[in-house]
């Protein structure tokens, strides 16, 4: 039993201060319009939104890996962005 919690207190030491391989971060940001508007994909539609059921989101997922290269994924609860955002 001896041998085995000084195995278990050498690999928890090693892996404490072993650089991480990679990092990650997320975030979140509520893009829901404020008012009524014309939304996509209703061709038959004669008139704006008149609420809201569910918000929309942009989000990212940031990667970092133990080299520096960095990676960020972005999606958005949208149909389409112009190009000027793009």
């Amino acid at each position: 039993m001896k041998h085995f919690i000084l195995i278990l207190i050498c690999v928890s030491s090693a892996l404490a201060a072993a650089k991480p391989e990679f990092r990650a971060g997320t975030a979140r940001v509520d893009v829901t319009p404020d008012g009524p508007i014309w939304m996509s994909g209703y061709a038959s539609r004669d008139h704006a939104s008149e609420g809201v059921l569910t918000r929309l989101y942009a989000k990212a997922l940031a990667l970092e890996d133990g080299k520096g290269t960095r990676v960020v994924i972005l999606t958005t609860d949208l149909i389409g962005l112009p190009r000027s955002i793009t």
